[in-house]
């Protein structure tokens, strides 16, 4: 499998080539998430063209682009990967350049749509192999408006 577990069967991982895309179905990914803005990186291969390569190795794609850090607090965004999540049946693997804004998105979900603590969001984030002290803040910012417990 390519990249980095975050959670059971949610994978973290930086640009993948779409050449890759039929092995990573046959390892049992159903649903790719890109985190990347188009035309982030010159070469980058579009949301649309991922969006076909995907559909033609039989995996869903969702396209949630987070510019910077911040971008992670939309609400809307994290209850669109909340449902994309919950409806897939396989592996989950969502990237980015590296792959820290993916795993940073995927914690803020974690503590805004799901309640988990702030501690064991970043614990995650780390275990993923990202160093982020900048996100501990914006998760606690998520938890205080979700109503839940900031660590």
């Amino acid at each position: 499998m390519t990249g980095r577990e975050f959670a059971p069967g949610i994978y973290v991982a930086p640009q993948i080539a779409l050449e890759m895309l039929p092995a990573l179905r046959e390892a049992g990914v159903t649903l790719l998430v890109c985190n990347r803005p188009d035309g982030e990186d010159r070469g980058q291969p579009s949301a649309a063209r991922t969006a076909a390569a995907a559909a033609a190795a039989g995996i869903a794609f969702l396209h949630l682009p987070v510019a910077a850090l911040h971008d992670i607090t939309r609400r809307q965004q994290l209850e669109e990967l909340a449902r994309a999540l919950a409806a897939n049946s396989g592996h989950a693997l969502a990237y980015c350049r590296s792959g820290a804004r993916s795993a940073a998105l995927l914690a803020a979900k974690e503590v805004a749509i799901d309640g988990e603590p702030v501690e064991r969001a970043l614990a995650r984030v780390k275990a993923a192999g990202y160093d982020m002290p900048a996100l501990k803040p914006l998760l606690q910012t998520l938890a205080a408006k979700a109503g839940c417990a900031r660590d």
